[in-house]
């Protein structure tokens, strides 16, 4: 009588755990990020659904139906305060694309606007830094010159001589009545002491750190990641 019933449940459970792999396969292709993760989950699920399944549902399954409309929210709430700004730039610092000196130009001007979506204006300077040691130096420069706030944007931060001299100038900005924000990346600078991160928080700098998970399973999705 038992051999029967496993006889049953084998006979059912194997083509059933194989469909369930089949039609997770075909989610996998359908939702994962990147080609890799696809091909990856598909080939375990079809060939080792037992294991596979489980695994999948637990912690490979990626909803991105709640990114998708943030995304859009995020997108609108953007476009509201694009259309204020545009709104109070005075005509006078606008750079027409119409007034380019070839059909080149103005079709590259027409493209950056598009993108930006916003609109040239003049008095802007661009500065070419062509390595670390000229980049933190005008890094530094910034900051010791910023007068209202500083925007600080890192994935990653380390307690080491750079990084050190980084937070000497932000308290710097900080105890001379700037306002400064720094948001690190949790993954990215994960040995990054919480001494360093408290030291700068008793200065009055306002730091956050970017985790990009909202539940305990957002843990094993560490690529979804801010890399700048």
């Amino acid at each position: 009588m038992e051999n029967e019933i496993l006889g049953w449940i084998a006979a059912v459970g194997i083509p059933l755990a194989y469909a369930l792999g089949l039609a997770s396969a075909i989610d996998a292709v359908m939702e994962a990020r990147t080609a890799q993760g696809a091909t990856a989950w598909a080939l375990a699920l079809i060939l080792m659904p037992f294991l596979a399944l489980p695994l999948y549902w637990i912690f490979g399954r990626a909803r991105f139906d709640e990114y998708v409309q943030a995304l859009r929210d995020f997108d609108a709430e953007v476009e509201a305060r694009l259309a204020d700004a545009r709104s109070g730039v005075l005509t006078d610092v606008l750079v027409s694309p119409e007034t380019a000196r070839d059909e080149r130009t103005r079709g590259e001007l027409l493209a950056f606007q598009r993108l930006a979506t916003l609109p040239f204006t003049r008095g802007n300077h661009v500065r070419l830094l062509i390595d670390g040691e000229a980049t933190f130096e005008a890094i530094f420069d910034g900051i010791g010159r910023a007068r209202s706030y500083v925007l600080a944007q890192f994935y990653i931060i380390r307690d080491d001589r750079i990084g050190r001299a980084f937070q000497e100038r932000l308290i710097a900005a900080a105890r001379r009545g700037v306002r400064v924000y720094l948001l690190y990346d949790e993954v990215g600078s994960h040995s990054l002491p919480r001494r360093y991160l408290r030291e700068l928080e008793a200065a009055g700098v306002r730091v956050s750190g970017f985790s990009g998970r909202r539940s305990w399973l957002g843990r094993f999705r560490i690529n979804f990641r801010n890399h700048r």
